[in-house]
């Protein structure tokens, strides 16, 4: 058996503000297609002059589906979160990620068949004034599904 050389391309971004800048390259590698997603939100608090910063990595996982729908919600429900408008950054982080999951799991789009088995682990940062809070892996029970339903490849 024949296996095809790693897809070496690499696509950088960078960017920043008056108080973060950062940069992000991605490379498919081995990998049929480019599964991995990022969220890069530099003021996520849009109105305040200290705002927030947000930034995630989405390894998605037979599939872009889980790790797209992370991209386009985990910030938002972040947010949304009354823990968050209280400082609670801990607590809002862990409930961003229990709400994406949530959403995740009744959304019409994941009773489709091909996005069944579709799944990502994330590893957030939250960037404040005055701490920096660490992200956790997607909520618990998407993994255990992801974790029961695929089988690794080794190549």
């Amino acid at each position: 058996m024949r296996y095809l050389p790693p897809i070496t391309e690499k696509k950088t971004e960078q960017g920043g503000n008056e108080l973060y800048h950062f940069g992000v390259t991605k490379m498919q590698g081995w990998r049929l297609r480019m599964e991995d997603m990022h969220t890069i939100v530099l003021d996520i608090d849009e109105e305040r002059a200290d705002s927030n910063a947000f930034f995630a990595v989405y390894d998605g996982h037979v599939g872009t589906a889980a790790a797209e729908y992370a991209r386009k919600n985990l910030h938002k429900r972040l947010t949304e979160d009354p823990a968050y408008r209280n400082q609670e950054y801990s607590m809002a982080l862990k409930n961003a990620f229990l709400s994406t999951d949530e959403g995740m799991r009744n959304s019409s789009d994941f009773q489709e068949e091909r996005h069944k088995q579709s799944g990502c682990t994330v590893i957030s940062a939250l960037l404040t004034s005055s701490h920096v809070r660490d992200g956790h892996a997607i909520p618990t029970c998407f993994l255990e599904r992801i974790l029961t339903q695929c089988r690794l490849f080794d190549p």
